[in-house]
């Protein structure tokens, strides 16, 4: 048994790689504005209020801003607050389907 290879036309092979280079400048535009807020919050203020152009590192090397986010009390009554109401309402959820199929009550109208 022989397997024969289907040669793509070069209309094909265009359409392919146009479609590569537009995906991966996509990539590119996503990808960077999340690695430019890692790297400007991981960056020595000072030294990141100087630079210009591109960011493609720390400038300069610092947790500064995450001790200044965690020393705020904000942040952790924040996040005792969202712990919370995750909890509260995956146990009322869990609680209000649990009753309605142990009494044979529809989850759906149809």
């Amino acid at each position: 048994m022989t397997t024969r290879s289907i040669r793509k036309k070069t209309g094909e092979r265009f359409f392919d790689a146009f479609n590569m280079l537009v995906l991966l400048a996509l990539v590119a535009v996503t990808i960077y504005p999340l690695l430019y807020v890692l790297f400007a919050s991981l960056s020595n203020p000072t030294e990141l209020a100087q630079s210009r152009g591109l960011l493609l590192g720390p400038a300069g090397f610092s947790f500064e801003a995450y001790r200044k986010v965690f020393q705020n009390p904000s942040i952790s009554t924040g996040y005792r607050n969202t712990l919370f109401y995750v909890g509260a309402g995956t146990l009322i959820n869990m609680v209000c389907y649990s009753t309605r199929s142990a009494t044979g009550t529809p989850t759906s109208r149809r």
